[in-house]
């Protein structure tokens, strides 16, 4: 990995808290990585984490979104990993989609715990 790509890596992570980083290829040190295209399996455990955070965002905020779909996915080994998934939600009484970020631990053989569930900061 080059000077530049690492300044470039650790800018995406900083900006984004991990949500929107690419993938550098041959990057030892790149602890956050995005998980690429996603086969079934992991796809419905995302969907899943995603809709458990949004109904606890609802709860905490007084909202009804619905999940709708996935659009990606970064992730950090940890004891277990540590997720950075963006997803889209809609709210009934609307017209138009928001863009959610959430961030959370799945360990293993343990239940999920929710760091963070927002709608995405606009740029």
């Amino acid at each position: 990995m080059t000077h530049e790509d690492s300044l470039r890596y650790n800018k995406q992570v900083k900006e984004s808290g991990g949500f929107d980083v690419e993938t550098f290829p041959n990057c030892s040190n790149c602890i956050r990585r995005p998980l690429g295209k996603l086969d079934k399996r992991l796809r419905k455990k995302l969907e899943c984490y995603s809709k458990r955070a949004i109904a606890e965002f609802n709860l905490k905020n007084s909202t009804n979104f619905q999940f709708v779909k996935v659009h990606k996915a970064n992730a950090r080994l940890v004891s277990g990993l540590v997720y950075y998934i963006t997803f889209a939600a809609k709210d009934p009484a609307a017209t138009k989609f928001e863009i959610f970020q959430v961030s959370l631990h799945a360990p293993i053989r343990a239940d999920i715990k929710i760091y963070l569930c927002r709608i995405k900061p606009k740029a």
